[in-house]
């Protein structure tokens, strides 16, 4: 995983996010639709946003950011923008 996720998905050392969320998260962040992060895990589309919402409640953001999530990780920033 991405060094850029794993600073997103941990905080005071203690992860965050499960192992299948962090895979969800870098398909997202390489560019892939819910419905090809579907695809890719064997998953349906439905568990992929139930799996991005629960994403962006663990990291505190609400939907409005998501987008900035997005960015912030694929840019490589530490923490959730504010």
């Amino acid at each position: 995983m991405p060094g850029a996720i794993a600073s997103c998905s941990e905080r005071n050392g203690e992860k965050l996010l499960t192992s299948r969320e962090e895979q969800v998260v870098a398909l997202v962040a390489d560019g892939l639709s819910n419905r090809n992060v579907a695809t890719e895990l064997g998953l349906s589309e439905h568990t992929v946003k139930e799996y991005l919402f629960r994403i962006f409640e663990k990291l505190g953001i609400s939907n409005a950011w998501n987008s900035c999530c997005m960015q912030c990780i694929t840019a490589g920033c530490s923490r959730a923008p504010v």
